[in-house]
């Protein structure tokens, strides 16, 4: 049931993304009786959230992480 529900979602996701949203943000979806209205919320850019190579090898160097340890913190982040 979890799985469906997660297919679901994801395949919801896609469609709502692929739509032309204008700037309310609000998408009407045709149904079988009242049209349902969804609010969109657009993903937020920030263009300092991403990490160099060279940045992120320095920091596994010098903490002495392991692989793992690196993506996990990785993740974590």
């Amino acid at each position: 049931m979890c799985c469906q529900l997660m297919t679901k979602q994801q395949v919801a996701s896609k469609v709502l993304k692929e739509l032309d949203i204008g700037e309310p943000n609000i998408v009407q979806l045709s149904t079988l009786g009242k049209p349902l209205q969804v609010a969109v919320r657009p993903e937020k850019q920030n263009s300092n959230s991403k990490l160099a190579a060279n940045d992120v090898i320095s920091m596994q160097i010098n903490a002495s992480l392991s692989d793992r340890q690196l993506f996990q913190m990785l993740r974590d982040i």
